[in-house]
């Protein structure tokens, strides 16, 4: 099945080759973390050669903790606390069976084509300027991983 998606460029979509290792461990307890769309946020695109496309979603810290006032466009913020200036501002998630991807960028928008809905529907996320919730841990490495889209 093929999915098939315009978006306005919020940034630079990147298409590259990259290798990151799995942890070889079970995953850290995941906490709620609420970001609102639009901005200056982007999503980068890496489609690895094992089927696995990895999304990287970059943004800005909110001012004020999200269950005191929605994230401005383009941040992203814990409901009960701002993000400190040690923790990332890149979140990511890699998808297993991500099968093709295909992203085509011309005057100022971007048509996204991929055989993955998963994919499709996480690309699609930073953009409209909506809020939208994730759950995610650091790992230590520069990224906020998701382990889960939505409420």
């Amino acid at each position: 099945m093929k999915f098939t998606k315009s978006l306005p460029l919020v940034g630079a979509v990147t298409l590259m080759a990259s290798v990151i290792a799995a942890p070889s461990f079970a995953a850290p307890q995941s906490y709620p973390m609420v970001c609102r769309a639009g901005g200056n946020m982007y999503v980068q695109v890496s489609l690895r050669t094992d089927d696995v496309a990895v999304l990287e979603v970059n943004y800005a810290r909110a001012a004020a903790p999200a269950n005191t006032q929605m994230p401005a466009p383009g941040t992203c913020a814990w409901p009960r606390r701002v993000l400190n200036p040690d923790e990332p501002v890149k979140m990511q998630l890699a998808v297993n069976n991500a099968g093709w991807l295909d992203i085509r960028c011309t005057r100022g928008f971007c048509e996204v084509q991929t055989s993955s809905s998963e994919v499709m529907e996480l690309f699609s996320m930073p953009t409209g300027g909506l809020p939208f919730q994730v759950d995610v841990y650091n790992d230590r490495n520069g990224h906020m991983n998701i382990t889960r889209v939505g409420p």
